[in-house]
């Protein structure tokens, strides 16, 4: 089974042969906080992109879970307007969809759980526009935790993007 896995933001691997198609760990420095779109440190470049209204950060490090990078980290503020992170132009089209699963290292300054409080949405596109909702169990807790979405729910597609946003203007997110 292929693993889409966003630990390192976000990792693609085979469960029979524990293959790795794609990663990233959102690079190792980030001197001033730089916006998403001005970031030059991703791992990955042409032909994915990286979009968002977001930061990335080298405060509060990923920690805790197998695979967390320990470095920089995407920030989603608590904003006027929610704040979000895209990947675009990821190729799963190797890959049935059954075989694809995503992880990702994600730290909220809240407990989800606290009524009021929405989780950060996660969701797919393959054209851009239409968005897809992923269902994942969020953590309860003040820590980095890792999060796993089992393989069928994202699609096989030449033009995969992921989208990350904080839909709680009391909330901050950052994602590893």
């Amino acid at each position: 089974m292929k693993k889409l896995y966003s630990l390192l933001l976000l990792s693609f691997a085979s469960f029979s042969f524990a293959q790795t198609f794609y990663s990233e760990n959102m690079g190792t420095t980030a001197s001033g906080n730089p916006l998403i779109t001005a970031y030059t440190g991703f791992q990955n470049t042409t032909p994915i992109t990286y979009t968002g209204t977001g930061d990335m950060r080298t405060t509060t490090v990923s920690t805790g879970y197998t695979g967390a990078s320990g470095s920089v980290n995407v920030f989603l503020s608590n904003t006027t307007t929610p704040e979000f992170f895209q990947i675009n132009n990821l190729n799963t089209s190797a890959y049935t969809s059954a075989n694809i699963q995503l992880k990702f290292g994600y730290l909220a300054n809240y407990s989800v759980a606290a009524p009021g409080n929405a989780a950060l949405v996660v969701e797919f596109s393959t054209d851009g526009s239409t968005w897809n909702p992923i269902t994942y169990t969020t953590n309860t807790n003040s820590s980095w935790n890792l999060v796993t979405v089992a393989g069928g729910t994202l699609p096989s597609s030449a033009t995969l993007s992921l989208r990350f946003t904080q839909p709680n203007l009391a909330a901050q997110i950052r994602i590893d």
